[in-house]
């Protein structure tokens, strides 16, 4: 239930986006995110329920991004660019990225460290944190502040005439 919603919320974020950019490093970051989530959820069901039951629960935890997009998405194209909705946006965003700290830390690192710390693992986890963040590095996400017309580009800022 908890990744269900945790994908929900990945999909709401994409679907907020303003940018073609901002949605592909979204997306990016979400897909992966949900190859390693979707990969333990899989084994866990299979370790521990009956085939039909996975296979159902498979199928709707894996429409709950898309459901979470288009939401955001409509939620978006009818209510268009304002302030409040730069707000509700930005509440949105701040609750998705929340819930990937929390998944993050309290359910996926939690439960690989329980069993001991090894170099082995220690390692690959801060192999992938860097990997995260390079593909960060790497994304061209423009900033746009409508307020005041700028646009936040990596390491310079351009001003929207």
């Amino acid at each position: 239930m908890a990744l269900s919603l945790d994908s929900v919320f990945e999909g709401m974020a994409v679907g907020l986006k303003t940018t073609t950019p901002g949605v592909w490093s979204l997306m990016v970051a979400i897909v992966a995110h949900e190859i390693v989530i979707s990969f333990g959820l899989g084994l866990q069901l299979v370790k521990h329920h009956p085939r039909r039951r996975v296979i159902i629960i498979g199928l709707v935890y894996a429409l709950m991004t898309p459901l979470g997009g288009t939401m955001g998405a409509v939620v978006m194209e009818s209510q268009g660019r304002s302030p409040a909705m730069d707000t509700a946006n930005g509440l949105l965003q701040g609750i998705t990225a929340g819930i990937f700290i929390y998944v993050t830390f309290f359910e996926i690192l939690n439960d690989e460290f329980s069993h001991g710390v090894t170099s082995a693992r220690l390692a690959m986890t801060v192999l992938g944190f860097v990997a995260m963040a390079t593909l960060k590095g790497l994304s061209n996400d423009d900033v746009l502040l409508p307020t005041e017309g700028i646009v936040l580009n990596g390491n310079w800022t351009t001003l929207v005439g």
